[in-house]
């Protein structure tokens, strides 16, 4: 497996019903779509903020992100705390993550107020703060 959602989904089956919703529901199908959207349209953008990118170049892959952030707040986390079912899923780990980047490469999600809520959420999550407290004292055994 070398693809994101595949191991993500992988991941989360290795201990099923917790961050990943069961064989045959709804909510495994909308995981994995919000899996994909999130690899190819919200990951997808980020990249090419890590290189460098004129100001011209920057701006447009910010208006991409502008739609995607648009895109997520309206129709994806819309009223609910996470993602999918309203409950934390392999989904918002990696919505999370992609997310985290952003202060690296110069993206501000303080203006969709959405995603800022949601980003914070899963920041004050204690298994996600058991995590960050993971890498920063071992981070070879992430």
């Amino acid at each position: 497996l070398n693809e994101g959602a595949a191991v993500l989904q992988w991941i989360a089956d290795q201990t099923a019903g917790t961050i990943a919703a069961a064989y045959c529901t709804n909510d495994r199908y909308l995981t994995q779509a919000a899996l994909n959207y999130i690899a190819s349209e919200v990951h997808a953008n980020f990249g090419p903020l890590f290189g460098s990118l004129s100001p011209e170049n920057k701006a447009t892959q910010l208006s991409k992100l502008d739609k995607k952030f648009k895109y997520i707040s309206e129709h994806m986390l819309n009223d609910s705390d996470y993602l999918v079912g309203n409950k934390f899923s392999i989904a918002d780990i990696y919505l999370y993550i992609v997310l985290s980047w952003g202060p690296h490469v110069g993206v501000d999600i303080k203006s969709y107020t959405k995603v800022q809520a949601f980003f914070d959420r899963v920041s004050a999550l204690p298994v996600v703060n058991e995590a960050h407290a993971k890498m920063a004292s071992n981070p070879s055994s992430t």
